[in-house]
């Protein structure tokens, strides 16, 4: 399987995460950060890898470079694959605060490079604008590097639902799922 075919396996995972937050009492960003955190972590031991990222409950291995990180290791304990990093930003200024989580991800040497953010039609536009500018202008990135972007939908605190977006260095097109219910 290639890392490409993660894809349906990440959005399918990520689901439940709305009803999962509403339900909970505590409706903040670190709360859905968790939920991910968790989601995405179980995913990936299911899938046999060993996973960065912290947790309250401690469940894996401590964060390492990025919100969480899939990866896998040989059997002297060489890192030899990483399938999954992510980053996590419900900041809503473009400038300030999702263009460092972003930058981080076109540094990342992974098979998928996650971003998770929120916001509304408007900001949305904006974020996808700039993260394909951002992969087009960074010679770090090369064209088969799949950047998975999941855009939060809000309307108050009602979660809408998530929309994902693949994204490849100088592609006209943005590759859009329906919006996860």
């Amino acid at each position: 399987m290639t890392f490409a075919n993660y894809v349906d396996e990440i959005e399918k995972c990520l689901e439940p995460c709305c009803t999962i937050v509403e339900e909970s009492s505590d409706f903040t960003p670190g709360n859905w950060t968790e939920t991910i955190k968790k989601l995405l972590g179980d995913l990936g031991k299911r899938l046999g890898y060993k996973v960065c990222a912290s947790t309250w409950d401690k469940k894996y291995n401590s964060e390492w470079l990025y919100d969480l990180v899939w990866y896998r290791e040989n059997d002297e304990e060489y890192l030899v694959e990483v399938p999954l990093v992510v980053e996590c930003e419900w900041g809503t200024n473009t400038k300030k605060h999702i263009k460092f989580d972003f930058e981080k991800l076109l540094l990342a040497k992974a098979g998928i490079k996650l971003m998770i953010c929120s916001n509304n039609d408007i900001k949305s536009k904006e974020y996808l604008a700039y993260f394909r500018d951002a992969i087009d202008v960074c010679p770090l990135v090369n064209s088969n590097e799949l950047f998975l972007v999941a855009i939060l939908k809000l309307n108050g605190k009602d979660a809408e639902g998530f929309e994902f977006y693949k994204l490849y260095k100088n592609s006209s097109e943005l590759g859009a799922s329906a919006p996860a219910q």
